[in-house]
């Protein structure tokens, strides 16, 4: 496996790009500082997609990705296999001018890292950045309005601003005598973007006629070109000072060159993985869900999420194999079947995972490369089952990835009052059980403790509170839609009945009545009028 940190990350970018352009798809996976619905955001079976985007958007600042896992799986159909390249990103955001986001953990989150043996030194000291388009905006629109230096010297330590500005003060008295042709150099800091950026800036704005140049990674070299050769470097596009900007771009051009490939993108119960690798390498998530969709799936045409296609393919098969769909489950099933009916073996590149003993779940680069694995077989088991009459066919990549257009740009949603997501089309129809609408009898409030006392037992049930005596409930599955209807039914302190939408809603009663009593009223004043 390829661990990419800021030190080594520009030196894989070109075979990165290749391995994307030349795979048949490629699967993706994070692991987060927390998920979104740690910040008071309950999953609820009332939950559409609209809602459901709308409580993860509101909190998705809050969580931020350590790490990304990125397989691309390149086929070879002479040998029947597709070769596995794994790629483990460390990411941490930087801070940089304007730019000094807050990174929250939450302490289960950390302990699940942590019993999942993630290095979170490896993550603070060598993670790679990352910017999303407004967050560049910010930057460029700085530099513009010449914001950016004092942004810098509000973010550099009061010893590092002094630094630069006793250095600035030796360059000054060399400057005097120094002729053109003439250089010297001044020591800078590695990978310290806000101290580099503000060194260069302070002695090119302070002399007209120097110019500096990123000698290595620890040395800035001053040189003094003349007035004429200086306007000719001013709009030198390779300066260090783009070249730090560009720097600070990091995983966003990983994110770019899955964009430009158009090839498959595949990921497991991956909708918090998609809305928050948006929001932290692309931009801001848009206000509405249907905008999101669709910028969405301008980005990324082909989505395949292995969670849904397990149940849908359990469907088809009928069997419990697929019983437990957990990455780790699913992925421990198909590797014991040992490529049942001819199926492509599926190869790890050379050199690129040695490691055996590396394999361990929630770790994103082998979770990624377990979604990819498991994604072959589930396209595979869908082949054969359609084609068992022929089980020796060898199957290309395309024949594989065709016979599963169907299952494309759905996207698992659990614990909401759909199954899956659209991300294409309407929402589906829902499978859940009629909602139930629940009334006070002998109160005019409702008793919620008692109420809850009788649902206690019933974890699949959601309460959503409409007035003081009323409430619907929703039921995640109709056993226990039966049994709540069952035990309230005994009780004499509530009612209970499928709920209607107009009976039940308080809006729409009122209507109903005013369209019957508006036109009645009008018809009376009509006939007594032209009685008159």
């Amino acid at each position: 496996m390829v661990e990419v940190n800021r030190h080594n990350f520009e030196e894989h970018l070109n075979q990165i790009q290749y391995d994307l352009n030349k795979c048949a798809y490629y699967s993706v996976d994070c692991e987060f500082t927390n998920l979104p619905t740690d910040f008071d955001v309950e999953n609820s079976v009332f939950d559409g997609g609209d809602d459901r985007y709308a409580k993860i958007r509101g909190k998705i600042s809050g969580c931020v990705i350590l790490q990304v896992g990125l397989t691309p799986f390149i086929f070879n159909r002479d040998l029947n296999h597709y070769k596995a390249s794994l790629y483990k990103f460390y990411i941490f955001p930087n801070d940089f001018g304007p730019l000094n986001q807050f990174v929250v953990f939450k302490a289960s989150t950390v302990r699940f890292l942590r019993d999942n043996k993630f290095d979170f030194n490896k993550g603070f000291y060598d993670g790679i950045t990352c910017l999303n388009k407004t967050q560049e905006r910010e930057i460029k629109s700085e530099i513009e309005s010449g914001k950016l230096t004092h942004s810098l010297i509000e973010a550099v330590t009061y010893d590092e601003y002094r630094c630069i500005t006793k250095l600035s003060s030796e360059i000054g008295h060399w400057y005097i005598n120094c002729t053109q042709g003439e250089s010297r150099q001044v020591p800078c800091k590695k990978d310290d973007h806000n101290y580099n950026y503000l060194l260069h800036d302070e002695i090119r704005t302070r002399f007209p006629k120097l110019w500096t140049f990123q000698e290595t990674s620890e040395i800035v070299l001053v040189k003094n070109v003349g007035e004429v050769d200086r306007k000719k470097f001013e709009f030198d596009k390779n300066d260090i000072k783009e070249k730090i900007l560009d720097s600070l771009l990091g995983f966003s051009k990983v994110y770019q060159m899955m964009v430009e490939c158009k090839k498959p993108l595949v990921g497991h119960n991956l909708f918090i993985d998609l809305l928050t690798m948006y929001n932290q390498f692309y931009d801001e998530l848009p206000r509405s869900f249907s905008e999101f969709k669709s910028e969405l799936h301008r980005l990324f045409p082909h989505i395949y999420d292995t969670k849904f296609m397990s149940y849908e393919i359990k469907k088809m098969s009928k069997k419990d194999a697929l019983e437990n769909n957990s990455l780790g489950n699913l992925y421990n099933y198909y590797r014991d079947k040992n490529n049942v009916f001819h199926g492509p073996r599926i190869v790890f590149d050379s050199g690129i995972y040695d490691n055996v003993n590396d394999q361990h779940m929630h770790d994103a680069g082998w979770d990624a490369y377990a979604t990819g694995y498991c994604f072959m077989k589930l396209c595979h088991t869908v082949v054969t089952k359609n084609n068992f009459n022929d089980p020796n066919k060898i199957w290309s990549s395309v024949e594989h990835l065709k016979r599963v257009e169907f299952l494309e740009n759905r996207i698992n949603l659990p614990r909401a009052r759909i199954s899956y997501l659209n991300l294409v089309g309407p929402e589906p129809r829902t499978t859940r059980p009629p909602l139930l609408f629940l009334e006070a009898v002998r109160s005019s409030k409702c008793d919620i403790l008692k109420l809850n006392q009788i649902l206690r037992k019933h974890s699949n049930i959601h309460i959503k509170t409409v007035s003081p005596s009323s409430a619907i409930l929703a039921a995640a599955n109709y056993t226990s839609y039966k049994e709540v209807l069952r035990d309230i039914n005994e009780h004499k302190d509530f009612r209970i009945e499928k709920y209607s939408v107009l009976k039940h809603h308080k809006f729409i009663k009122p209507l109903i009545l005013a369209g019957i009593v508006i036109p009645t009223v009008l018809t009376f004043w009509i006939t007594v009028k032209n009685f008159r």
